[in-house]
C-alpha cells in the first residue's frame, strides 16, 4: 500500500516507511558541533505530497525535509547537515500491522488507525552533525480513508491508494558527539 512508513521515520527515513522529502541542506556556515543531551524529534507526512517532513528540539534545534527520491543510505537531510539513522525496528513494526491491515480499519467507515512505538537509533552524521550517536523512541500514529470496491467493501489491497492518510510522529531520547 503506497502510504507513507515510519520510515520515517519512512519514515524517518522511509521509511520511518514511504514517505521522505527534499531538504534544503544547505553547507553550514558554522561547522559548530551541538551540544549532546536531550532531543525531541517530530515529523509529519501526508499523501497530499510526496515530502515527510522533520523537527529536532531539545539540545539543538534543527528542521528538514526528505522525499521518496532522497537516497535513505545519506540519512536525513537538516539545514546544518544530516543525520543517518537505523529505523528497522520502526519498519518491522509497520510490516507486522500492514500483514494484518483488516484489523485496523473500520469496515462501516473504512477508516485505517494505528499507531506503535519504536526505537530510532542515529548512527552517524554530516556537517554540523559529525560524531553523532543516540537513539529516540518514536510514537507514530497513522490514520486514512480506503475506497471501497466496487462490493462496498473497503479496499484493503496493498497497492490501493487510500483517499487520505496522515503520519505523525514524536519521539524523545539522548544523543551525544565523538
Amino acid at each position: 500500500m503506497p502510504m507513507p512508513r515510519a520510515g520515517a521515520l519512512a519514515a524517518l527515513a522511509a521509511t520511518m516507511t514511504v514517505g521522505c522529502g527534499v531538504a534544503a541542506a544547505t553547507a553550514p556556515t558554522a561547522r559548530a558541533t551541538p551540544r549532546g543531551g536531550m532531543i525531541e524529534f517530530y515529523t509529519s507526512g501526508t499523501l497530499a505530497t510526496p515530502i515527510r517532513a522533520y523537527v529536532i528540539t531539545g539540545a539543538f534545534a534543527d528542521s528538514g525535509a526528505t522525499s521518496p527520491k532522497d537516497n535513505p543510505a545519506n540519512g536525513l537531510r537538516f539545514t546544518k547537515g544530516s543525520i543517518r539513522i537505523n529505523n528497522s525496528a520502526a519498519n518491522a513494526d509497520e510490516s507486522r500491522i500492514y500483514a494484518h491491515l483488516g484489523r485496523y480499519v473500520n469496515a462501516s467507515t473504512c477508516a485505517l488507525t494505528y499507531d506503535y512505538t519504536a526505537p530510532i537509533e542515529l548512527l552517524s552524521g554530516t556537517g554540523a552533525y559529525a560524531g553523532i550517536t543516540g537513539s529516540v523512541t518514536l510514537h507514530n500514529t497513522d490514520v486514512g480513508v480506503l475506497p471501497r470496491t466496487s462490493a462496498g467493501t473497503c479496499n484493503e489491497s496493498p497497492n490501493v491508494t487510500p483517499i487520505g492518510f496522515l503520519s505523525e510522529s514524536h519521539g524523545s531520547g539522548t544523543v551525544s558527539f565523538k
